[in-house]
């Protein structure tokens, strides 16, 4: 199953608050396989999710 990058972006977006079914990850994987974009949007939202992670430490 191949999915839109708009698609693949919402997902994204929704991995940094909830945790999506098995099959839903696995064609997101394929999808950054072949997509450097959205690898580089995924990347992104790793580094600004640990960035708010490491501020929400800091102002505890």
């Amino acid at each position: 199953m191949l999915i839109q990058c708009k698609d693949a972006a919402a997902w994204m977006v929704r991995l940094q608050d909830e945790q999506l079914p098995m099959t839903t990850r696995l064609v997101l994987r394929f999808h950054l396989l072949l997509c450097d974009r959205c690898r580089a949007f995924n990347q992104q939202m790793i580094t600004l999710k640990r960035g708010v992670e490491a501020w929400r430490e800091h102002i505890d």
